[in-house]
């Protein structure tokens, strides 16, 4: 990956995931971050992307989240709005969970951040692409602009 300041790396996986989102049909999303309504369930998901290189064993293949951060979409869980956190893999694959399924981790690695940082497991994530099936969502065999230049020629 090219070095880049955490802020342009942080954009530069935002566009990545809204890219992969609209290839699966989510149209009503915002940027920086993801905001999206299920078609069908009528549940709102807002997906917290961080595109940072996760932390080497030992103990274990880790990615970090604010502390302040983690407690807030904790709670917006509970005013009906599900936040799934999208993180890199220890491949620099995109892997992804439900933010209130997380545990954090017991003994994190110290941190030389200003701020205090909660550790999930990378084992704790999955595909993303298999989070988005699990949701019921498959990929668009074309992409909008064919559709709709096909359906503006009849």
């Amino acid at each position: 990956m090219e070095h880049l300041n955490p802020v342009e790396k942080g954009k530069q996986g935002e566009t990545e995931i809204v890219h992969l989102l609209s290839i699966y049909g989510i149209e009503q999303i915002r940027v920086p971050d993801a905001l999206w309504l299920h078609p069908i369930s009528k549940k709102w998901y807002y997906f917290e992307i961080k595109n940072k290189d996760p932390f080497e064993p030992p103990p274990d293949w880790l990615q970090g989240f604010p502390e302040t951060q983690f407690k807030k979409d904790i709670h917006i869980d509970g005013l009906g709005l599900t936040c799934i956190y999208v993180v890199r893999g220890q491949n620099h694959e995109w892997m992804a969970q439900y933010a209130n399924k997380l545990t954090p981790t017991q003994n994190p690695p110290k941190s030389n951040l200003r701020e205090n940082l909660v550790w999930f497991k990378l084992s704790d994530f999955i595909s993303f692409t298999l989070f988005l099936h699990n949701l019921g969502l498959q990929k668009r065999s074309r992409n909008l602009k064919e559709v709709h230049l096909e359906r503006t020629k009849q």
